[in-house]
């Protein structure tokens, strides 16, 4: 890993890609934010596997549960849906990690243009998410979103106060434009 975040920040290097799949080693506990990861690439819906013993055992569990509680509680097949989205999220989250840091999502994925499926993303993401018919359009789109992201300069965070203030006075103001 350290191999990798030093090329990911290397000034002579052009970037470094750092493949991992949805649930392995990578999906927890490392940090790409920054430099360190500017995109993700999400390809299919990470579901659990679906003959695990485990995960059969839980389905049944809940189908039983709910059947139990009139119908009340989570049924084994929203519960599976929700592990791939809840996967899908956590790799989303491996690329934005604070409110400055920025990246592409790239979700390849006929399924995400699904309003249920689309609904499991975060509340951040979805008024964002963009279905294409056409690759170079992809391209032209994110070249554009990097170039124009790349030049606005970083806010800093100590300053808020003074461009509430700021705004709060422009409001006050707005009768007089």
């Amino acid at each position: 890993m350290n191999a990798y975040y030093e090329k990911a920040v290397c000034p002579k290097s052009s970037g470094a890609v750092f493949l991992a799949v949805c649930r392995g080693k990578a999906s927890e506990g490392l940090d790409f934010a920054d430099k360190n990861g500017r995109g993700v690439v999400i390809t299919g819906l990470p579901f659990p596997p679906r003959m695990d013993p485990r995960v059969v055992l839980k389905m049944q569990f809940l189908d039983e549960m709910k059947g139990k509680n009139a119908g009340q509680g989570l049924s084994g097949n929203t519960w599976y849906k929700q592990q791939a989205s809840r996967a899908v999220n956590q790799a989303i989250g491996r690329v934005i990690r604070h409110r400055q840091d920025y990246g592409a999502i790239f979700l390849c994925d006929h399924r995400f243009a699904n309003t249920d499926t689309k609904a499991q993303l975060p509340s951040w993401v979805r008024p964002y998410v963009k279905t294409y018919d056409n690759f170079g359009h992809v391209v032209r789109d994110v070249s554009q979103f990097f170039r124009v992201v790349q030049k606005i300069p970083p806010l800093d965070l100590d300053d808020l106060p003074v461009i509430k203030k700021l705004i709060s006075h422009l409001v006050s103001k707005k009768d007089q434009w």
